[in-house]
């Protein structure tokens, strides 16, 4: 009797130990979101009088999203980011399944050669496909649309390759059975391996939704039109229109605190966990030693503008490249 006790008591003490564990940990992992959630509604006057962070404020306010939203068409950006999202999501899993199928189970000559082949594909630097996609693209008179948009995204070598391998794992008793019972090829990967792979096109459309959500680059690259702006070239269009240049106004820090918080909880309820990518720069060189941060044009590192403060100048040991 006494030895049962035991045994229940430790299992009750490592199951209190394991649920404090995660307790802590999703704490650790929430709180950077409570902070910019924090940050996003305060006043730029009680946030730069805090010497100490606080964690929680007694005058809070929403003028932050407005002017995030006011400043630019922020509600229309993350309407297209949305769009853009849900549509080369859904072609992209569309896309993979039938191609890692037919890789998986369909015979034909060449069929190793071409996947083969096809793995290649991932030796080659993805700087090298954005400046052949942006070619292909403006030959065919696709910038500025979300055909040009969505076009180069609809596939993915990696993603094939891991349904491909999950296909492969499906018994061949099934496809078999179903050949013999006159069931189609289409409707055999319906009924039968799409159910069973199920988990996996669910992690690769959310590993999709989050790259597509945090796209910068491409459609920084092919867009130049506001109608067709996602939420980083809003948030581009933000930082371009005021933030962090001699100008800047008490509103325009937590602007900036609103600004990032958007996205980041877009891809919150969108997919998993995740936190936003670096928007990267496009017209400006950020530049931070310690206390001292500046915001350079390529304009004034042409006229060969020097900051203060120490290694401010070395621009090219800090191997910053300003595209010019």
């Amino acid at each position: 009797m006494n030895i049962a006790r035991k045994v229940e008591t430790m299992g009750k003490f490592k199951k209190t130990l394991i649920y404090v564990l995660l307790t802590l940990w999703a704490l650790i992992v929430l709180f950077p979101f409570y902070w910019m959630i924090l940050t996003s509604v305060k006043s730029y006057g009680s946030y730069n009088a805090e010497y100490i962070p606080s964690f929680f404020t007694l005058s809070p306010t929403l003028q932050n999203y407005v002017d995030a939203f006011t400043t630019v068409s922020l509600g229309k950006y993350l309407l297209n980011t949305f769009l853009f999202t849900v549509i080369t999501t859904a072609l992209m899993v569309v896309v993979s399944t039938l191609a890692a199928f037919a890789f998986a189970r369909l015979e034909f000559k060449g069929k190793n050669l071409a996947f083969t082949l096809f793995l290649s594909l991932m030796m080659i630097p993805n700087e090298l496909v954005v400046i052949t996609n942006f070619v292909t693209i403006t030959n065919l008179n696709l910038r500025n649309t979300f055909t040009g948009l969505i076009l180069p995204s609809v596939t993915s070598v990696f993603y094939i390759y891991l349904l491909k391998e999950n296909f492969a794992q499906v018994p061949d008793e099934l496809y078999y059975a179903a050949k013999v019972d006159g069931t189609p090829d289409l409707r055999y990967l319906w009924k039968v391996m799409i159910p069973i792979c199920k988990p996996t096109l669910i992690t690769i459309a959310i590993l999709k939704v989050i790259e597509c959500w945090n796209s910068y680059v491409w459609p920084r690259l092919i867009t130049d039109d506001s109608r067709y702006f996602l939420v980083s070239n809003g948030i581009q269009e933000i930082r371009e229109n005021g933030f962090g240049r001699a100008t800047l106004t008490e509103g325009d820090y937590a602007r900036m605190q609103a600004r990032g918080f958007l996205p980041t909880m877009g891809q919150w309820f969108l997919a998993d966990n995740s936190m936003p990518m670096c928007y990267g720069r496009t017209d400006t060189v950020t530049l931070a030693f310690g206390a001292n941060a500046a915001l350079l044009t390529p304009e004034q590192l042409r006229c060969g503008v020097i900051l203060d403060g120490p290694g401010a100048a070395c621009l090219a040991e800090k191997g910053i490249d300003v595209g010019i």
